[in-house]
């Protein structure tokens, strides 16, 4: 039977770990309903996952004893998804697939078409937590605030410009679409199997003219992925799925 995971930002590890997160107490308690000697997985971002009997609970606290640890899933791939905004329910699937993908963090990016302008920050963490502790991964994506696409654009330019990463990768920018190179150009598998990636997707209509237009004055790699129109999220969700295949 596949053990439950739950996520929590307490340092695990120790043979004896107490926890006093009310959602967590909330979840094996009253949810799931779990019962001293029952097991679970506990993870907190250091890249192994730690299996906990329960010893005993109380309403305010759980104390866990440690039966045994593991490496976890930890994605190889840098993928940054700047994510042009879309409606709420829309932008959560999208943070909800796009965690269980792998990418390394989710930046929500206000374009010219966008009718949405806000988001519930909060709200995006807590599903990108869930994905995470669902689909085995140890690292949370980081889910930044909102920012215009010009100002995430330019910040790719000025990278470009004056560092590449520590590993000496050169980090590659790219973009959905409709007006560029079908994805089985042996040019665009280069780019997209780089092993650090910026990706931008647009809202429901794509990027406006202006947008293209400077796409293509900082030289980012434009990518078709089908001859049919997509809808935001299917487009985030494939040229992801892509980038980690390929990858």
């Amino acid at each position: 039977m596949r053990l439950h995971r739950f996520y929590t930002t307490q340092p695990l590890g120790e043979e004896i770990v107490k926890i006093g997160d009310q959602n967590i107490i909330n979840q094996l308690l009253n949810v799931f309903r779990f019962k001293e000697g029952q097991e679970v997985i506990l993870f907190s971002q250091d890249n192994y996952d730690y299996h906990y009997l329960i010893d005993s609970y109380t309403k305010k606290e759980i104390t866990f004893k440690l039966k045994s640890k593991e490496l976890s899933i930890v994605p190889q791939k840098k993928v940054t998804l700047y994510m042009s905004l879309v409606k709420k329910d829309t932008f959560e699937t999208v943070v909800r697939t796009c965690t269980e993908l792998g990418v390394t963090q989710i930046v929500p990016v206000m374009s010219e078409r966008c009718e949405k302008k806000n988001l519930n920050e909060e709200r995006l963490k807590i599903i990108s937590i869930e994905a995470s502790e669902q689909c085995g991964r140890t690292n949370i994506p980081i889910i930044s605030p909102i920012i215009s696409l010009k100002e995430a654009i330019e910040a790719q330019i000025v990278a470009e410009q004056t560092q590449n990463n520590a590993e000496g990768t050169q980090t590659r920018n790219i973009v959905a679409s409709l007006f560029g190179e079908k994805i089985n150009s042996e040019d665009v598998k280069k780019v997209i199997s780089s092993p650090v990636l910026n990706i931008f997707v647009g809202p429901e209509g794509g990027f406006t003219d202006n947008e293209e237009k400077m796409f293509d004055e900082s030289c980012f790699t434009k990518i078709k992925l089908t001859d049919t129109i997509l809808k935001a999220d299917t487009g985030a969700q494939a040229i992801v799925v892509l980038a980690m295949i390929l990858g």
